[in-house]
C-alpha cells in the first residue's frame, strides 16, 4: 500500500531514542578512535538537564564490561567442565 501524501508517523520518544543512540555512538567513535588526532577532539556535550550524555556511556560500557568479563568466566568453567 502506497501513499503520496500520508505522513510518517513516529513517536517522539522513538526519535529522542534515536538521537541519544546517535550522539552516544558519536562521542564513543570520538573518544575509542586509534587516530590521536580524532581522540584528541573533545565536542561540547550539550544535551540538557534530563539526560547526561557522559554519565550514560559511561555506565554502557561499565555493562559491557560486565558481560564480557562474565561470558569470559563462564567460558572457563564450561571449559574446565568438559575436560574433567
Amino acid at each position: 500500500m502506497h501513499s503520496r501524501k500520508a505522513k510518517l508517523k513516529l513517536s517522539l520518544k522513538s526519535i529522542v531514542e534515536e538521537y541519544k543512540c546517535g550522539k552516544a555512538r558519536l562521542m564513543t567513535m570520538l573518544e575509542d578512535s586509534e587516530d590521536p588526532a580524532v581522540r584528541s577532539i573533545q565536542p561540547q556535550r550539550r544535551t540538557g538537564g534530563k539526560w547526561n550524555i557522559d554519565k550514560t556511556v559511561d555506565q554502557t560500557k561499565e555493562g559491557l564490561k560486565m558481560k564480557d568479563n562474565w561470558a569470559h568466566s563462564n567460558w572457563k568453567e564450561r571449559t574446565w567442565i568438559r575436560r574433567h
